[in-house]
C-alpha cells in the first residue's frame, strides 16, 4: 500500500461535538481520498483565527475513511477552546497526514495501552484492527467510547482505582502478549519500558511533544536515540520501537 504523502488543505467541518468531560470529536471533509491513512499518524491543525494562538496544533487522528478525517481531543489551553468552538461551514486548515504509524498484526492482536488524551490513535487501532484496549485517566472521562472494565481512574471514580499500568498488572498477564502498542504521558511510557524490558515482546510506543512545524524543521520535537543522538518525533515517529529510543532525560 502507497503511503499518502502530506497535504495541507482547508477542511470544511462536518461536526465539532461534545462527547465527554471536556472531550470534543472533530469530524472534517477532506480533498482526497484518506483510506489509506494509518493508525499512529497524525494531523497538525489551526483555524483560521487571529494570530493568538499562532502555531497549529498536533492531534493524533482517530478515524479516517474515504473522504473524511476524525479526531478526538481534549480541551486543555487556548487553542484547543478555540477548536471547540468551531462549527459547521466553517473551515479548518490542516497539513496531514504526518509520521508513522503503527504495525498491523502479524500472528496476534496486540496489548493496547492508553495515558490520558493517548488513546485516540489507538481507539483508531482497535476500530480497524482489534486488539484489547486498556485506558487511564485522572477522573471519569465520561466517554460513551469505553466500557468500564477496561478504565482505570486515579480517584477510582470509574473502573479500576489507580492508574492504567496498575490495571494492567491486576487483569491481564502480561506475558501473554507478543506486541504493545502504547501512547501516553512520557512517565508512563518510561514505566511501561522498563516492565517490559525483561520480556520477549514488542513494545511500540507514540511520543507526545509540542510541536511547531509537524515537518522536522523547528527541531522542536526531539528524542535522544539509544545511539545518543536524536530522532524528531514528527518526522523519525511518533511510532518508536521502545529499544530505540531513551526516555530516562
Amino acid at each position: 500500500m502507497n503511503k499518502l504523502k502530506p497535504n495541507f488543505f482547508s477542511a470544511p467541518i462536518l461536526s465539532n461535538q461534545k462527547i465527554g468531560k471536556n472531550y470534543f470529536c472533530l469530524k472534517v471533509k477532506t480533498p482526497q481520498n484518506i483510506d489509506q491513512v494509518e493508525p499512529g499518524q497524525f494531523a497538525m491543525l489551526r483555524g483560521k483565527w487571529n494570530y493568538d494562538p499562532l502555531l497549529p496544533r498536533p492531534l493524533s487522528i482517530a478515524r479516517a475513511e474515504k473522504f473524511q478525517l476524525d479526531f478526538i481531543y481534549e480541551v486543555r489551553g487556548r487553542g484547543t477552546h478555540l477548536l471547540s468552538l468551531m462549527q459547521p461551514p466553517r473551515e479548518i486548515e490542516i497539513l496531514a497526514p504526518l509520521g508513522n504509524s503503527f504495525p498491523p498484526p502479524e500472528n496476534s492482536l496486540p496489548l493496547l495501552l492508553a495515558g490520558g488524551i493517548g488513546f485516540p490513535p489507538l481507539y483508531f487501532y482497535q476500530q480497524k484492527y482489534g486488539g484489547k484496549l486498556l485506558a487511564g485517566f485522572q477522573t471519569n472521562p465520561e466517554l460513551d467510547l469505553f466500557s468500564d472494565k477496561i478504565i482505570a481512574t486515579d480517584d477510582g471514580s470509574l473502573g479500576f482505582k489507580g492508574n492504567v499500568l496498575q490495571l494492567l498488572e491486576s487483569c491481564t498477564e502480561i506475558n501473554n502478549y507478543s506486541t504493545i502498542m502504547a501512547c501516553g504521558p512520557r512517565i508512563m511510557l518510561k514505566q511501561l519500558k522498563n516492565r517490559c524490558s525483561p520480556l520477549q515482546c514488542n513494545l511500540f510506543l507514540s511520543l507526545e511533544e509540542k510541536m511547531a512545524c509537524g515537518t522536522g524543521l523547528c527541531h522542536g520535537c526531539a528524542v535522544k536515540s539509544r545511539q545518543n543522538d536524536y530522532f524528531k518525533i514528527c518526522t523519525d515517529g511518533p511510532i518508536f520501537k521502545s529499544s530505540d529510543v531513551n526516555l530516562e532525560e
